[in-house]
């Protein structure tokens, strides 16, 4: 547990002790995800990365048509 190290209002005291009692869920999305990837091939690893690498390809293709709409319409101007 960390102690404050400064004075706190009663509101931010509530928060605190409102935030220390908190239950922390069996098993956090990040967690699942990891587990997921681990017991994932070296095959199946790799096209996971492909599939999210294409993912990130599609989306910067579409902002960038989306950039030039927004030039052609004016509504952003070239720098």
């Amino acid at each position: 547990m960390i102690t404050p190290t400064i004075p706190l209002t009663k509101e931010l005291e509530s928060l605190f002790e409102f935030l220390m009692h908190q239950k922390k869920p069996a098993l956090m999305a990040d967690d699942r995800e990891f587990n997921f990837l681990a017991q994932l091939s070296e095959k199946q690893l790799d096209a996971n990365i492909r599939e999210l690498e294409n993912r990130n390809f599609r989306l910067n293709l579409d902002e960038a048509k989306e950039m030039q709409e927004s030039f052609n319409l004016g509504i952003v101007e070239h720098e």
